[in-house]
């Protein structure tokens, strides 16, 4: 998911004051679950979205709706999105914080493509060489895409591991068609 420059921004922040309480996975954590809870609740989440509606409402809706019932930290947040109008970022802004959150913790994650479904053993041991490869623990996601014929496509943070039999196959043409015959 592509995420704004200003709601890392706000990530950021909540992820320096989560590391000065303590504990960032359990505030990420509870935000998470916050974000959760709103989207099931579409009668509070369009409240807090509401342009038409005062801030003084949604401040005491933030309340009535969390104090007591999440950490300090989380309900802090929550006022601050409903004071600067932020809070239909707030989806974005959580999935921000996972990011900041695993890279803290020295996670990483992987989308893993193959043309066939992997056994369990074959997970393990590709998540394995790529834990050796950077040095991190791996959390992988993986898919079945048919179109790539055979082989296996990596997409790992910014690196883009392609062993596909589909991009073999793109090279070769390529290389075939620039040979000149005389």
């Amino acid at each position: 998911m592509k995420v704004s420059r200003a709601f890392r921004r706000y990530a950021r922040a909540i992820f320096s004051a989560s590391l000065a309480s303590g504990n960032p996975r359990s505030v990420c954590d509870e935000l998470a679950a916050t974000s959760r809870l709103l989207a099931s609740r579409p009668d509070l989440q369009g409240l807090l979205v509401h342009p038409r509606v005062g801030g003084d409402v949604k401040t005491a809706a933030v309340n009535k709706a969390f104090a007591g019932r999440v950490e300090e930290t989380t309900l802090l947040v929550l006022l601050l999105l409903t004071r600067r109008n932020r809070f239909r970022a707030f989806p974005e802004i959580v999935s921000a914080l996972e990011e900041l959150v695993l890279v803290h913790e020295g996670v990483q994650r992987a989308r893993i493509s193959t043309a066939i479904p992997l056994t369990e053993d074959e997970r393990r041991m590709i998540v394995s060489r790529l834990e050796k490869l950077t040095g991190k623990k791996i959390l992988a996601e993986f898919g079945v895409d048919h179109s790539l014929i055979g082989g296996i496509v990596i997409s790992l943070g910014d690196h883009l591991i392609d062993g596909s039999v589909r991009w073999h196959l793109e090279k070769m043409k390529t290389m075939l068609k620039s040979i000149r015959i005389a």
